[in-house]
């Protein structure tokens, strides 16, 4: 999972594995359990204060609002998941494209770029993702086992760190 925060600062930690729950704390620092869906990636849209979560059984993208019902609706459902086993984080450009990190126990896990409905592969040979986030001039970092990996805004990935030489 990875910690979520949104506009109003309430923060939503998602739990490990079979609990598949996620909890939410308010500015009080009061704890509720926000959602409960069999999900397992994770994203926000600070901007629109909504979180967006993956089911790692269908594929289906869903997103929440934050602020408001807790109730899911349907963004898109990933169709480039072969031989993934689970999702590891989803994250929200300033362009609104969609990115999906697939992870695997071997070496299939996926980072999918999503686009008008459209999918990219953009990274391959994934193994054990370990996160994805943008720094402020767009690049986009995915981390995997012993490797960070850049995608530079017009698309260029290259590796940063490599300690599995």
């Amino acid at each position: 999972g990875g910690i979520v925060v949104n506009s109003n600062n309430d923060i939503f930690i998602p739990m490990c594995c079979a609990d598949k729950t996620m909890r939410k704390v308010d500015q009080s620092g009061n704890v509720s359990n926000f959602r409960n869906l069999g999900y397992n990636g994770y994203g926000v849209d600070i901007k629109n204060d909504i979180i967006y979560i993956v089911n790692g059984n269908s594929g289906e993208i869903n997103f929440v609002s934050s602020t408001g019902s807790a109730n899911p609706g349907t963004i898109h459902t990933v169709s480039s998941v072969n031989a993934v086993e689970f999702f590891t984080s989803v994250k929200i450009d300033q362009s609104d494209n969609l990115y999906i990190l697939a992870s695997s126990n071997s070496k299939n896990g996926k980072l999918i770029k999503v686009v008008n409905g459209s999918e990219t592969v953009l990274i391959t040979d994934l193994w054990s993702t370990r996160g994805l986030d943008f720094d402020d001039n767009g690049n986009l970092y995915v981390g995997d086992n012993s490797r960070i990996h850049k995608v530079a805004p017009d698309g260029t990935v290259s590796v940063l760190i490599d300690t599995r030489q």
